[in-house]
């Protein structure tokens, strides 16, 4: 790996390890709480997310480019 790959593999960590937990705390709490499973929100919020994610892939791979 060079450097440029830890960077990004770094990077990208960071922003999965919280977006994880987030997601997954709060589909738990949510069909704990109300005793429901997915609602269109919940696939809105999961959806944003994923888009979140990407972009945030790709941001960091550029600034290890750099």
């Amino acid at each position: 790996m060079t450097s440029e790959d830890k960077i990004y593999f770094c990077s990208a960590f960071f922003v999965v390890v919280p977006l994880l937990y987030f997601v997954i705390h709060n589909y738990f709490v949510r069909k704990r709480s109300r005793g429901r499973k997915y609602t269109s929100l919940d696939v809105i919020e999961y959806s944003v997310c994923v888009i979140t994610f990407i972009l945030l892939c790709f941001y960091f791979k550029y600034i290890a480019n750099l």
